[in-house]
């Protein structure tokens, strides 16, 4: 990249960069925080989490001293819940390994839980000007385009000779703004498909361009096949209470809790596993479960429909340190499909009326 569009990219992103609230400040925790908010996650929806965020931990030490099931409460939603419950261990060490003050350089941001050599760069150059690359989605299609490069942006060889060349680019003066611009050119004018090329300030020496097959870089990766799935859950009734249990903290929804839930086996219907997870639970065998509402959603390399189903037992049975009342469970993170389904149907089920069952709603 010449001096020319460096100077012109950094231009443009004075003027047209977006409006975002941790844009504000050259505090490297809340930058942190929305590096690891945007991961996986679009701005849009970042936003008004990591504003609920800072209002409830608004310093390293207060999420270091809150209990990780209300650090998980103020992520629900966002998915991949290893990165909230990283970010709570990080404060932990921050707090003992650095008095409390979060580090800015880019050596102790790397050895944080949770943090790579991405949120490392992003973090220290955008809060002190350090001079480290950043290297994401975004600009791996901007670079692959600007120098023509076809090859598979995730092999080992192209991503180390995207970091050499973003190293080679990044701005001396403004390292941290010239990262934002990277990350915004690709968000907004140098997207995945049909991208703005008339309007984007590299365009003079970007390859891309010059031979119009911009949608010909990087490389198309192909997709694994998604997998259809069906699980059923049971919302189990006794007396205003209902049985949720704490998932395995390595899990894909560690820490968070859940209703007793698992999937349709092969050659099995699902009235058979609904009866089955009631038996296994809960104990006898006249459950009479009653279907509640359908969600599909979406979970790694699956395409989920949860059916989830009302059961009324008359006595508690399993593990009684299990039975929540019902009044309870908003105070719980769940995972997302649960939250959304019990946000649903929690007026009905709080009142004692029969659930009507409902059509699926797609997430």
């Amino acid at each position: 990249m010449t001096p020319t569009s460096k100077q012109a990219l950094l231009n443009w992103f004075d003027v047209h960069q977006r409006e975002m609230p941790w844009r504000l400040t050259k505090d490297p925790y809340a930058i942190w925080v929305s590096e690891m908010m945007l991961q996986q996650t679009q701005v849009v929806t970042a936003t008004p989490y990591w504003q609920r965020w800072m209002e409830r931990f608004p310093t390293v030490a207060s999420l270091a001293d809150a209990p990780l099931d209300d650090v998980l409460m103020h992520w629900q939603g966002l998915g991949y819940y290893a990165r909230a419950r990283n970010m709570h261990k990080a404060a932990s060490v921050v707090l003992s390994d650095h008095a409390g003050v979060f580090p800015t350089s880019y050596d102790d941001l790397l050895a944080l839980p949770g943090v790579g050599p991405y949120t490392a760069a992003a973090v220290s150059s955008i809060s002190s000007n350090a001079h480290r690359a950043v290297v994401d989605a975004n600009v791996i299609r901007v670079l692959c385009r600007h120098e023509g490069i076809e090859d598979n942006p995730k092999l080992p060889a192209v991503q180390v000779r995207l970091q050499t060349i973003a190293d080679a680019n990044l701005d001396e003066a403004r390292p941290g703004d010239f990262n934002q611009a990277m990350m915004e050119l690709g968000a907004t004018l140098c997207t995945p498909k049909s991208p703005f090329c008339d309007r984007c300030p590299i365009g003079d020496d970007c390859i891309a361009k010059k031979t119009r097959m911009p949608e010909r870089y990087p490389l198309p990766v192909e997709k694994p096949k998604a997998i259809r799935r069906t699980d059923v859950l049971i919302i189990a009734l006794c007396d205003g209470m209902t049985y949720t249990h704490q998932l395995p903290q390595d899990g894909l929804w560690g820490g968070l809790y859940s209703f007793p839930r698992i999937s349709v086996m092969d050659g099995e219907s699902v009235i058979e596993t609904v009866t089955r997870l009631a038996i296994d639970i809960l104990g006898g065998e006249n459950h009479q479960p009653v279907e509640l509402g359908r969600i599909r959603h979406a979970v790694t390399i699956y395409n989920v429909e949860l059916i989830a189903y009302i059961v009324n037992v008359t006595e508690f049975a399993a593990d009684h340190h299990n039975w929540r009342s019902l009044s309870e469970i908003d105070t719980f993170p769940m995972p997302n499909p649960q939250a959304k389904l019990w946000a649903q149907h929690k007026h009905e089920l709080l009142s004692g009326r029969l659930p009507v069952s409902q059509p699926a709603l797609d997430l």
